[in-house]
Parts: structure tokens; sequence; C-alpha cells
């Protein structure tokens, strides 16, 4: 709140150049924040497509036992 209160008393060429700091500093919060959900997405399809698997043998034997029966 402060760093806010200081950003209206400063004059206007100052408020471009905080403006300017402070869009930059968000673009690479953001690009953080997407390589961080990308790879979050990405981790829960590897174990979605792993945990798929299993219950595809799973039921595969189940199939084949009841084949034998």
């Amino acid at each position: 709140m402060l760093k806010f209160i200081q950003m209206l008393s400063v004059n206007p060429s100052s408020q471009v150049c905080l403006r300017v700091q402070f869009d930059e500093a968000e673009k690479v919060r953001m690009k953080k924040e997407t390589l961080r959900l990308e790879t979050k997405q990405t981790r829960q399809m590897t174990e979605l497509k792993t945990k798929n698997e299993a219950i595809l043998k799973e039921l595969d034997q189940v199939y084949v036992s009841l084949m034998v029966i």
C-alpha cells in the first residue's frame, strides 16, 4: 500500500517508468506461471495414462480369467 501511495506522489515520467517495470515483472511472472501449469498438466497426463494402462491390463486379465471358466 505504501508503494502505491508513493507512486501517486511521483512525477508522471516516473509513473511511466514504474508502469514499464511493473509490466515487465508481470510478463515474467505470467511466463513462470504458465510454465508451472504446463509442467503440472504434463505430469498429471502422464499419471493418468499410466493408471489407464494399468486398469486396461487388469481388465484384460479379468476377461481372460472369465474366458477360462
